[in-house]
C-alpha cells in the first residue's frame, strides 16, 4: 500500500505541532533529520518503537502487526508533556496509498479517489480500475477524536513542497475531506492538551479492504477499547513461543542472538510476508528448511502448495504471483530437485508420514490456469519429480539446465535445449540418495535400487565430465563449451573461470572423492573468498556472454554476477561443515552475518540476513555497501538449519536425533534446547571444540549411548543429553 523509495522512512510519519510557537517535527526526526534531545529505535519482534523527545514533548511511536489474517497495521502513539507547564500538541498520523497494483505507465491515478468517514474517523483511499483485484482499498483510522483530515497528498504537502515541511502541518488548521484522480495522502489531526507530566494515547488502524463496508466493519472491531493491546500481546505471545522452541547459550554472544531471536524473526516475516505475492517454488521450499524446525504444521502447508504446482510430466513451474495467480511458466529446470530435499528434511524432523498419503492436484498440461482435473499423492509427486530429472539428461550424461536452475540469469546455457547443469546434476544426485533412502524405509526395495543407481551413474558422469583439475565447473553451454573452467573459451576474456556453488555442491552431494572435495574448497577458499564472505564467480563478467546468459551482464559485483550471494554463502558453510572443516565453517558463517564489523560502510540491517552485498571489486562498495532482499531471502532458513544441526549437531534423521558437532576453537561450553518430535532435549558440550575435535562420550539422562544417534523420543518427555569431545 506505501512504498519508501528513497530511504527516508516516508511516504509515513507522525508529525507534531506546538500550537503555541507554530513550531513542528516528527516523532523520528526524518525527513528533515531534525537534532532530537532524546532518541531511540527498538526493533522488536514484531514490533517497532521509535522514541524521542524534542521542545519537551516525548513522542513514542509503536507499530506491529497482529498475527492472524486481518489485513491491517497498528500504530499506537503516546504524547506526554515533560515540561512543567500545559502544552496545547496537534498530532497528525500521516501516510500515502499508493494502490498502484503494478506499472503507473497505465494511467492508474485517473480511477484513485477517497474521502473522509466521520462516523468511522477514517481516511479511505479507492483504487476503482476494475483490472486490479477487488481488495484494492485502504483506510487509515483512529480510535481518538478527530479535528481535521487529508485525502489528497497535495492538499497535506501544498505546492513546491515536500514532506519535511508540510502546509498542512505549518498552518494546522486544513481539512479535505475529499480526493479524486490524485495521489492519495491519508492525515488525521488530533489535538491535545497536556499538563505538565501527562501523556495522552492513541491508536492508528491502516487496513487494506474490498469495500469501504467491510473497512468499517473492521475499525469497529479492532479498534474496540483494548483490543489493540490484546493483540499486541499476541505478538509478544508468538515470540516467546517461538523462544521456547529452541535455545541456545555459547561463548559467542552473536551467534546466540541470531539462532535464539533474529533467523526466527525473519523466517516467520518470511514465511507471513516475504512471499506473500512472488511464491518461488524452490524459494518456499527451501524455506520449509527452517520452518519444519520452528513451525512444521507451516513447514507442511507450504509442502501442499508447492507441490500442487507440478505437471503430471513432473515437470514443475518456477513461480506465481498471488492473489491473482500468475504463473511463472519458464522452463528452469531444477524446480523439481527441491521436492525430496524439502520432503526428506519434513520427515526426518517430524515423522509424519502419513503426508505421504495426502492427495494433491497436478496442473493441467494444456491451461494451467484451469481447475485440476488430476492428482497424485504426494510419494507419487516426489517419484515422478525424481524420474522426470533423470530423463532430462544431455550429451555429458548430466541434467538439461533448460531456462535456467538455482541461477535465474543463467539462462543462456540451454537456450537451444541441450546445455547442462553440473550444480543441478550434484543436486539430482543427492535427491536420487534420499528418495533411495526413503524408499527402502517405505519397503519399496525395487526403487530404492532404482535411485541408487542413478545416483552412481551421475556421481560417475560428473566426476568424469565437469573436473577441471583443481575445481568442478558449473555448467556446459549448449555447444558442449565448459562454464567455469580454468581454460575458458577466448570470448569470455578470462572472466568466469570458477564458481562457487559447484564446489559446495560437490561436498554436499557426496559427489566428490576426498582429494577433490579438499582441492575444490581449497581453490574456492584461494579465489573466491573476499573476507566478508565468498563471491559466487571470479572473477566478474564485464559484459553479455550470450552462451551463458543474463547474469554476464549484470554490474561486476551485483546479483549474480561476482557479488557476495548469502544464498550461495549457506551451501558453501554446509559443505565446510559436511567436510569436518569446523574453523573454516565458523569463520564463513560468521563472516555472511551483517552485523560482523567486517563490511566497510554496510547499508544492512543488523538484524536481517539480505539477498547479497556487493562485491569488492566494486568502487561504490567503499562509500556504501549495499544489499537487496533482506526479508525475501532462502538464506534465514538455511542458516538456521545449519546453525542448530550441522555447528551445534544435533540433526534430524528417521531413527533419531544425531549428535555430530563442529565446534570452533574455544565454543565450549555450549547447552541448548532442542525440540525434537515433541520432546525437549536439554544438550550441554564440553571438552575440545575445533578441527580435529571428535566425540569422547554421549549420556542420556546419565546413562552411556553407544554410538552418536539418540533414540526417537515419547511426546512430551524431557532428557538431559551431556556429550563430551576429545581431541
Amino acid at each position: 500500500m506505501t512504498e519508501d523509495r528513497d530511504g527516508s522512512g516516508g511516504p509515513r510519519f507522525v508529525y507534531l505541532r506546538d500550537n503555541e510557537s507554530a513550531v513542528s517535527w516528527t516523532a523520528t526526526g526524518a525527513p528533515a533529520h531534525t537534532p532530537m534531545d532524546a532518541w531511540e529505535c527498538r526493533i522488536g519482534l514484531g514490533y517497532q518503537i521509535n522514541r524521542a523527545s524534542l521542545h519537551g514533548i516525548e513522542t513514542e511511536w509503536l507499530t506491529f502487526v497482529p498475527p492472524n489474517d486481518e489485513p491491517g497495521e497498528f500504530w499506537r502513539i503516546t504524547v506526554r508533556n515533560l515540561s512543567d507547564r500545559t502544552r496545547r500538541i496537534s498530532v497528525f498520523p500521516y501516510l500515502e496509498m499508493h494502490l498502484t497494483g503494478g506499472s503507473t505507465l497505465m494511467d492508474f491515478i485517473a480511477v484513485l479517489g477517497g474521502r473522509y468517514e466521520p462516523d468511522s474517523r477514517a481516511v479511505f483511499g479507492i483504487n476503482a480500475c476494475v483490472k486490479f483485484p477487488p481488495r484494492f482499498k485502504a483506510f487509515l483510522a483512529s480510535d481518538s477524536e478527530v479535528a481535521g483530515a487529508t485525502v489528497s497528498r497535495d492538499e497535506f504537502l501544498g505546492r513546491y513542497r515536500d514532506y519535511r515541511n508540510p502546509i498542512a502541518v505549518e498552518r494546522g488548521d486544513v481539512h479535505n475531506p475529499e480526493a479524486g484522480t490524485e495521489w492519495l495522502g491519508a492525515s488525521l489531526r488530533h489535538e491535545l492538551e497536556l499538563a505538565p507530566g501527562e501523556e495522552r494515547t492513541l491508536h492508528c488502524l491502516i487496513g487494506v479492504v474490498e469495500s469501504v463496508e467491510e473497512g468499517k466493519e473492521m475499525i469497529r472491531r479492532l479498534l474496540a477499547p483494548g483490543m489493540p493491546g490484546k493483540l499486541l500481546r499476541e505478538v509478544y505471545a508468538e515470540a516467546e513461543a517461538d523462544a521456547a522452541r529452541f535455545s541456545v547459550r555459547s561463548p559467542d554472544v552473536q551467534f546466540d542472538r541470531w539462532l535464539n531471536v533474529w533467523l526466527k524473526h525473519q523466517l516467520r516475516f518470511v514465511g507471513r510476508w516475504g512471499r506473500v505475492i512472488g511464491r518461488g517454488f524452490r524459494d518456499v521450499l527451501q524455506d520449509t528448511f527452517g520452518h519444519r524446525l520452528l513451525d512444521p504444521a507451516l513447514a507442511r502447508s507450504c509442502l501442499i502448495e508447492v507441490f500442487a504446482k507440478q505437471f503430471p510430466d513432473g515437470r514443475c513451474i518456477r513461480a506465481w504471483r498471488l492473489p491473482i495467480n500468475v504463473l511463472d511458466l519458464q522452463h528452469y529446470a531444477d524446480s523439481p530437485s527441491w521436492m525430496i530435499m524439502a520432503l526428506s528434511l519434513y520427515l526426518k524432523e517430524t515423522a509424519d508420514f502419513e503426508v505421504l498419503d495426502e492427495r494433491v492436484p497436478f496442473l493441467d498440461a494444456e491451461n494451467p490456469y484451469a481447475e485440476a482435473t488430476s492428482d497424485a499423492t504426494v510419494w507419487e509427486h516426489v517419484v515422478l519429480a525424481q524420474r522426470h530429472l533423470l530423463a532430462h539428461r544431455g550429451a555429458h550424461e548430466l541434467s538439461k539446465i533448460y531456462y535456467g536452475d538455482w541461477c535465474d540469469t543463467m539462462n543462456g546455457v540451454g537456450k537451444a535445449g541441450r546445455g547442462e547443469s553440473v550444480m543441478l546434476s550434484m543436486q539430482v544426485k543427492w535427491g536420487c540418495d534420499q528418495l533411495a533412502e526413503l524408499a527402502r524405509r517405505r519397503g519399496d526395495e525395487s526403487l530404492a535400487d532404482e535411485m541408487e543407481q542413478a545416483s552412481a551413474r551421475l556421481a560417475k558422469a560428473i566426476n568424469a565430465e565437469a573436473w577441471d583439475g583443481e575445481w568442478y565447473v558449473r555448467a556446459f553451454d549448449d555447444e558442449g563449451v565448459p562454464v567455469g573452467s580454468d581454460r575458458p573459451p577466448e570470448s569470455d576474456n578470462g572472466e568466469g573461470r570458477i564458481f562457487l556453488n559447484a564446489q559446495s555442491w560437490a561436498v554436499i552431494s557426496g559427489v566428490a572423492p576426498a582429494e577433490r572435495a579438499v582441492s575444490a574448497l581449497d581453490a574456492a577458499l584461494r579465489h573466491l573468498d573476499t573476507g566478508y564472505g565468498m563471491v559466487l564467480n571470479w572473477p566478474a563478467f564485464t559484459g553479455l556472454k550470450p552462451r551463458i546468459g543474463q547474469m554476464t551482464a549484470m554490474t561486476p559485483g551485483f546479483y549474480e554476477n561476482g557479488s557476495v550471494y548469502v544464498h550461495g554463502n549457506c551451501f558453501w558453510i554446509q559443505a565446510l561443515a559436511m567436510a569436518g572443516r569446523a574453523e573454516e565453517c565458523w569463520r564463513a558463517f560468521r563472516a555472511i552475518l551483517p552485523d560482523t564489523d567486517n563490511k566497510p560502510n554496510a547499508d544492512t540491517e543488523p538484524f536481517s540476513v539480505p539477498n547479497y552485498y556487493i562485491g569488492p571489486n566494486v568502487d561504490r562498495r567503499k562509500q556504501r555497501n549495499l544489499y537487496l532482499s533482506g526479508w525475501r531471502t532462502g538464506s534465514a532458513a538455511w542458516l538456521y538449519q545449519i546453525g542448530i544441526e550441522w555447528i551445534l549437531g544435533a540433526r534430524a534423521e528417521y531413527d533419531g536425533l544425531r549428535i555430530d558437532p563442529h565446534l570452533p576453537e574455544g565454543f565450549v561450553p555450549v547447552t541448548f534446547t532442542r525440540t525434537f518430535r515433541g520432546a525437549t532435549y536439554e544438550i550441554t558440550i564440553e571438552g575440545a571444540s575445533g578441527d580435529g575435535a571428535r566425540l569422547a562420550s554421549i549420556t542420556l539422562d546419565g546413562q552411556p549411548v553407544e554410538g552418536t544417534l539418540l533414540p526417537v523420543p515419547r511426546p512430551g518427555d524431557r532428557h538431559r543429553v551431556n556429550v563430551r569431545l576429545e581431541r
